[in-house]
């Protein structure tokens, strides 16, 4: 299961449960009922009986499947801070 939560700008409910179809350093893919637009960014937690992680990702493709859609996100490094004392 992951759990995504939607942007206040978001239309509708803001917390929803998607099935996870496939995952790699980079992102993951899942499937909801519901479409997510594409470069919105999201909050998620991934629950796997070997992994709970979470983060935040963006959106990079959604597709209508034969069930629901399909959605791609990236998922989203925040820089380390510097500590670097340069003005």
């Amino acid at each position: 299961t992951v759990e995504v939560w939607l942007p206040e700008e978001c239309y509708g409910e803001r917390h929803l449960l998607a099935t996870l179809h496939n995952l790699s350093a980079g992102g993951l893919a899942m499937r909801t009922r519901r479409p997510i637009p594409t470069d919105t960014r999201v909050s998620f937690a991934l629950h796997q009986p070997a992994l709970s992680c979470y983060g935040d990702a963006l959106v990079r493709h959604c597709t209508r499947a034969k069930v629901g859609y399909l959605i791609g996100v990236e998922f989203v490094f925040e820089a380390a801070p510097s500590d670097d004392i340069d003005g």
